[in-house]
């Protein structure tokens, strides 16, 4: 009984919108009999069931293809802790599948409570009543069994809504100074080499809307953008380039708005990028930035060398400029190698990875300030930043300018409720990171290296050496 309430308490704290303990209070109804996102939960020694509805702005319900097992059903809790994860390869009426203790098993389902496995030992059956593949489509579960040693059967309904369809990703675009690679990674534990374009000096890498790479290169090499056609991956190539001159200097990031690219310049102004006509138009003052991110396409947070700035976004996707007190504590540095401050969304709150201050920092973007919730102590200047499912990822490392030649080097995976690290990998000269479904998609100077995620760690499946490089994205 002990258990069943411990975890019991853990899908309340983290998914409830409301419910009934026993029948005193909130819902009085089957959540899976009147439409609602929820779950039932009988034990052998209660007459009453437990009714829970889910806040549905604490969860996403994702239908994932193209794993080398099957799609599957991935749950997982936003902005809350703990952080919860649900897996299920049991995917349609009539599938029954196990409680195990890793998500790769075919046919298996796995549940993790900030990155433990839950149960750790059971008999828990979980039978697909309702199956689904399309966002808004209803799916229903019943589960059974006796849990971790208690001598308690437990029966249960779980009902959820698919929120989102993705594919288990194909493809990689990693840059290494020579050339722009493209890595086949439909197979995770097997890479391969789709294809390579030559684009010496190339550094930054950003995909926009699965059909164009835009690729910087880095001091003063042509061009200042090169627009890689990736609608087929196999076979990319260059469409466009957009030559260096005094308002384009470096890129240094790229975010999306609209139909259009928003790219960062390290020494003017920053611009927009039609994509379909290679025209570029100078947003904002004269000053560039390093890092850039749309945030609900309400607010571009901005990183440059007058802090952190935002840029409003109307209706017409149309940008102003508002300036903003900020409190957020940051550390600015000159170009450090190729070495900049990254910034990146949840779609709530921001996060800012700080070379010279070697933080972390969570900021909250409102209509009349830019506000610092919280800084983690990282230990290492950053090359990277990634936000995916409650976490962030970190990629760190030393550069040869001094004092920037000390420092972690590698990987860390950061827990965004709790500020903290859960877990790290170290590497060698690592330079960028991509998250994607269950993986975490590594480069440093020896390879590509990918992790498996799911269990809330970083786990080390492969490492493919061809997928050395400066930067990568997905």
């Amino acid at each position: 009984m002990k258990k069943i309430q411990i975890v019991l308490f853990l899908i309340i704290a983290t998914f409830l919108g409301c419910s009934n303990q026993n029948g005193e209070g909130g819902v009085d109804e089957n959540p899976c009999e009147i439409g609602d996102q929820g779950m039932v939960l009988t034990e052998s020694n209660s007459p009453n069931p437990v009714y829970l509805q889910f806040d549905d702005s604490r969860m996403v319900v994702q239908y994932v293809t193209g794993h080398p097992d099957g799609d599957y059903f991935h749950m997982y809790s936003t902005n809350v802790s703990p952080a919860v994860d649900l897996y299920t390869f049991a995917i349609n009426a009539g599938d029954t599948s196990t409680f195990d203790q890793n998500f790769n098993v075919t046919a298996g389902s796995y549940l993790a409570v900030d990155g433990t496995p839950y149960p750790q030992s059971n008999t828990l059956v979980l039978n697909t009543i309702i199956g689904g593949s399309q966002v808004g489509d209803a799916v229903k579960m019943e589960f059974e069994g006796d849990y971790d040693g208690d001598e308690i059967h437990i029966t249960g309904e779980l009902c959820l809504t698919i929120d989102e369809v993705i594919g288990v990703q194909d493809f990689v675009y990693i840059t290494d100074g020579l050339s722009l690679k493209v890595v086949d990674v439909s197979d995770p534990y097997a890479p391969s080499m789709a294809t390579t374009i030559p684009l010496p000096s190339s550094h930054y890498v950003k995909v926009i809307n699965n059909s164009v790479a835009l690729v910087g290169q880095i001091d003063s090499a042509e061009p200042y953008v090169n627009t890689i056609n990736i609608s087929n991956p196999g076979t990319s190539y260059v469409m466009a380039t957009t030559a260096k001159n005094s308002s384009n200097t470096i890129l240094t990031d790229v975010t999306t708005l609209d139909n259009k690219a928003v790219l960062t310049d390290l020494h003017f102004r920053n611009k927009t990028l039609e994509i379909n006509t290679n025209q570029m138009v100078g947003i904002g003052d004269i000053h560039g930035g390093f890092g850039i991110t749309n945030v609900a396409d309400a607010y571009l947070i901005l990183l440059d060398g007058l802090g952190v700035s935002t840029y409003g976004i109307d209706a017409n996707y149309d940008l102003s400029y508002p300036f903003l007190p900020s409190n957020a504590t940051l550390q600015w540095t000159s170009l450090v190698g190729n070495r900049f401050d990254r910034v990146e969304t949840d779609g709530t709150y921001s996060y800012i990875a700080n070379v010279e201050g070697q933080k972390l920092l969570k900021v909250d973007v409102t209509n009349s300030a830019i506000n610092q919730l919280s800084s983690l102590d990282i230990a290492g200047h950053p090359s990277s930043l990634a936000i995916y499912n409650n976490y962030a990822f970190v990629t760190m490392s030393p550069t040869g300018t001094v004092p920037y030649n000390a420092g972690f080097d590698g990987i860390k995976m950061i827990n965004l409720t709790s500020m903290q690290v859960v877990d790290s990998s170290v590497l060698s000269n690592t330079s960028g990171v991509v998250v994607y479904g269950s993986y975490a998609y590594v480069t440093d100077g020896n390879g590509l290296h990918i992790y498996d995620i799911s269990s809330g760690s970083l786990s080390l499946i492969t490492t493919y050496n061809p997928g050395f490089g400066n930067y990568i994205s997905i």
